[in-house]
């Protein structure tokens, strides 16, 4: 599951990723062809496996922040979510991310 907020597909806009809604999902801390592959692996569209995992607010791969976690704003502000709700969302929304960049 990719969040109860966050929908696929993503798509790539300047430094960030967003998802089908158009919201901010990540900042992107990499070269653009690498986000671009990510993203491709976060739509089905790649078979490609990566090392990932998550620390902190962060996506890692081989031990490289390649993503910074966003959304808070519009967690917390548009949908008015708890402080616990937003972190459980964005966590959810982590979790899908390496979890998809794994397998």
């Amino acid at each position: 599951m990719t969040s109860n907020f966050f929908k696929k597909p993503f798509s790539l806009f300047g430094p960030y990723i967003k998802d089908s809604n158009r919201n901010i999902c990540f900042t992107i801390i990499c070269k653009d062809e690498l986000a671009q592959e990510i993203v491709d692996k976060l739509n089905d569209e790649s078979c490609q496996q990566f090392n990932a995992r998550k620390k902190i607010d962060n996506i890692l791969i081989d031990d490289i922040i390649v993503l910074k976690t966003r959304g808070w704003g519009y967690l917390t502000g548009s949908l008015k979510l708890s402080s616990e709700q937003a972190l459980k969302e964005q966590n959810i929304l982590m979790d899908f991310v390496v979890d998809k960049l794994k397998n």
